[in-house]
């Protein structure tokens, strides 16, 4: 393409995608109120993924579907060559409070931006693939973990994403978790009539809790450190002879997140050796922290105020919240811009947020994000300069 060309491409930007991102609008906001409408926890979100590949088919995506071994991730691609530039999608709810997350949102958002994206490509007549991942099971497990190692990202160039929040907001970082899980194993007995038969492994759950707790004044501010006992016995004349407690551990350094661990391991692992129950220990993989890429920042917080987005720099902050978006971001240059959509007296995973993400202010989120995604996609593929500025920052770091 002549140079002329292209820099008028990059100056019609801007109303190109607006126009397609506008003009997708009824569809995009009724796929996100229909998400919302019907939330699905982790794993089981078959209404959302099946509706989002449907839309992307329509707009003439070729669609896969399962993914990476899990039924409701699903991989849409359109168009050719180099870059390669994901959009990922995320619709999983929370239990008890739907989708307090705003995922609805995050799922809409990925899907006009890789429609627009695909159409402004298609008409420039310009080389680049398309990708609209869907991705489970955010909240949970982390359905982008079993994506990176499938190598679904080895050849993408950057993966875009955005969250709703209380702030618009670019940059930053985020904390590391991992969920442990300690299932003690003890005799059951009379409690009134036997006792000293039984091994009471609710005694080594509370114990683990109180280790923990006591733990917690020695460790770094930005250490995090929460659970649930989720089983403690069957009735109360019974010693409990099996019980179970789940922990999230979470740092800002993923050196530091393994000597705290450890250190919470061997809280259960005391609390076993003190009262004589058998301990079994479960793991899930961490997530990891987000990766930064000054340049991605650059370039979202300058289109997000493109359109009339108040947005703030928060570059070398750390969120106290965790995702598995920090993986993909370990593997492969990408940024998550944040939108908002609720006031910031509102609290996420709140019920209240949950509101908020079926608004007018989270419908507006949609639509701007979209726009927002879809600018930073395509200018990427129009400044080559600018993509390998984004490449050699995240070697950089």
């Amino acid at each position: 393409m002549p140079a002329v060309e292209r820099q008028r491409l990059e100056t019609d930007l801007l109303d190109m995608v607006s126009e397609d991102v506008d003009g997708l609008a009824d569809v995009l906001l009724d796929l996100s109120h229909r998400i919302h409408a019907n939330p699905e926890l982790g794993l089981a979100e078959r209404k959302a993924s099946a509706w989002c590949a449907e839309l992307l088919s329509s707009e003439g995506f070729a669609v896969t579907r399962p993914v990476a071994g899990m039924e409701t991730a699903f991989r849409a691609r359109r168009g050719s060559g180099r870059p390669v530039l994901a959009f990922l999608a995320e619709y999983d709810a929370l239990p008890g409070v739907g989708h307090a997350c705003g995922h609805n949102i995050i799922a809409a958002a990925a899907v006009g931006a890789g429609v627009a994206l695909a159409r402004v490509l298609d008409r420039a007549g310009l080389d680049g693939t398309v990708l609209v991942d869907g991705t489970p099971a955010e909240e949970t497990s982390g359905g982008k973990l079993p994506m990176i190692d499938e190598g679904l990202y080895r050849d993408v160039d950057v993966a875009l994403s955005m969250h709703p929040d209380t702030r618009d907001t670019a940059g930053g970082t985020c904390l590391a978790v991992k969920t442990l899980a300690f299932a003690f194993t003890g005799r059951a007995a009379h409690a009134a009539a036997e006792p000293e038969k039984g091994v009471n492994a609710l005694d080594a759950v509370i114990q683990t809790y109180n280790n923990i707790n006591a733990l917690r004044q020695h460790t770094r501010p930005d250490v995090r450190i929460h659970g649930i006992i989720t089983h403690g016995g069957q009735a109360p004349n019974i010693v409990p002879d099996y019980a179970r407690a789940e922990f999230y551990v979470r740092s800002a350094h993923l050196d530091h997140h393994k000597e705290v661990l450890e250190k919470v391991r061997n809280c259960a692992r005391g609390a076993a050796l003190a009262t004589g129950a058998r301990l079994e220990m479960t793991e899930e993989p961490t997530f990891e922290p987000i990766r930064e890429n000054a340049v991605l920042c650059r370039l979202a917080l300058e289109v997000m105020r493109a359109f009339g987005l108040d947005a703030e720099d928060c570059s070398g902050r750390c969120s106290m919240g965790s995702t598995d978006f920090g993986n993909v971001s370990q593997v492969v240059p990408a940024i998550a811009p944040t939108f908002k959509i609720a006031p910031l007296t509102v609290a996420c995973h709140h019920k209240d947020f949950a509101d908020a993400a079926a608004s007018a202010d989270g419908d507006a989120a949609v639509l701007v994000a979209a726009k927002v995604l879809a600018v930073m996609g395509a200018r990427l593929v129009l400044e080559p300069d600018l993509l390998r500025a984004v490449r050699a920052e995240f070697e950089r770091k």
